[in-house]
């Protein structure tokens, strides 16, 4: 198990997001030279599960969670909540294939209104949701 395993799942789920015909630019930590919006930029963060029925009596954990940071972003707060719409649709409730691993469903933790963004140089609206992603051994 490891966390790029995890993270390339949720990325190719995130590069397939309907509707294929106006493929969602996906920025994996860094938004590339000349890439204009609506792109949704993505983070990962290992966590430790300390749930006391993750542990087994060795008080070990197999158990991995991932949470997923996706700033869906947009020209607009309109287009930022159609990149956001899209991002929930590639997600939400899928089970990612990660191999010699079981995935629980992918699930929305938290998250933000739109926000101004103009740190660029020029406005942009980025919408942020939380998600987590859980597995075992499979």
């Amino acid at each position: 198990m490891t966390s790029p395993d995890h993270a390339t799942a949720v990325l190719a789920l995130l590069a397939a997001a309907p509707p294929l015909d106006r493929p969602l630019v996906v920025c994996d930590g860094v938004v590339a030279s000349g890439i204009r919006p609506p792109y949704v930029v993505v983070y990962f963060a290992d966590a430790d599960p300390e749930e006391a029925e993750s542990r087994d009596l060795t008080m070990s954990t197999d158990r991995h969670v991932l949470r997923i940071y996706t700033h869906s972003v947009g020209a607009t707060a309109a287009a930022a909540r159609e990149v956001g719409k899209r991002v929930r649709q590639a997600l939400r409730d899928v089970a990612p294939s990660v191999a010699g691993r079981q995935c629980w469903p992918i699930r929305r933790e938290d998250g933000a209104p739109s926000r101004r963004d103009e740190t660029t140089g020029s406005l942009v609206m980025d919408q942020v949701s939380v998600w987590r992603l859980e597995s075992v051994p499979a």
